[in-house]
């Protein structure tokens, strides 16, 4: 296993290497997700099916312009007071967003990481895939010993920067279906019952057509 520190992960992202990094809930693995080639040595590294989206994390709010088409007004107060955080929000995406990240789709899942290590990342390089460090179908991992030799070998190396992992849930995965209601497509760190003292009425998945 190979650890980079961070001018040497900036340098191995920037140049559209793939890599394994630190997030406030499990190591993910980091690609530019603005540049389809790095987006596809994600998939392949992953061995991800190419018909899944991979998420994004960014790391300030200034950057969600480059993924997503609009931010609906409605969102930004919920934004404001879950971000930075495990709250991961799907949006139209924009113009520039690589056909591969969206899996075929118009969306795209974003959120504004809170570890300080992804986020640094991000602020050097630009929006980063945030899929879990771990090949399609096994387990997430917290600690960078637990990453599989078969994953490494597909990255350049390890960004291991405090403070670990937390690992417990992953990020809630929500869209707005309109105005004041939310589905929650993925259960997650984030509560129901924290969407709904912030003003949101959760779908009813039972209900829906």
């Amino acid at each position: 296993m190979r650890y980079l520190s961070m001018p040497e992960a900036v340098e191995a992202v920037s140049s559209g290497q793939v890599i394994v990094y630190p997030t406030e809930t499990f190591f993910g693995v980091g690609g530019l997700a603005l540049r389809e080639d790095s987006v596809l040595r994600v998939y392949q590294a992953k061995k991800r099916s190419p018909a899944e989206p991979l998420p994004v994390i960014i790391g300030h709010e200034d950057q969600l312009p480059l993924l997503a088409a609009q931010v609906p007004e409605a969102m930004i107060d919920l934004l404001r007071a879950l971000w930075p955080g495990p709250l991961t929000v799907i949006f139209s995406a924009g113009a520039g967003v690589p056909a591969a990240l969206l899996a075929g789709g118009d969306k795209v899942a974003v959120r504004l990481t809170s570890h300080p290590a992804a986020r640094e990342l991000c602020l050097h390089c630009g929006p980063l895939t945030a899929s879990s460090a771990n090949i399609a179908g096994q387990p997430p991992t917290v600690r960078a010993a637990g990453i599989s030799a078969e994953l490494l070998s597909a990255c350049a190396g390890v960004l291991d920067a405090a403070p670990s992992p937390r690992g417990g849930q992953p990020s809630t995965l929500i869209e707005m279906v309109e105005p004041g209601v939310l589905r929650v497509v993925r259960p997650g760190a984030v509560s129901p019952a924290v969407l709904r003292q912030l003003g949101w009425d959760i779908l009813d998945r039972s209900k829906e057509d």
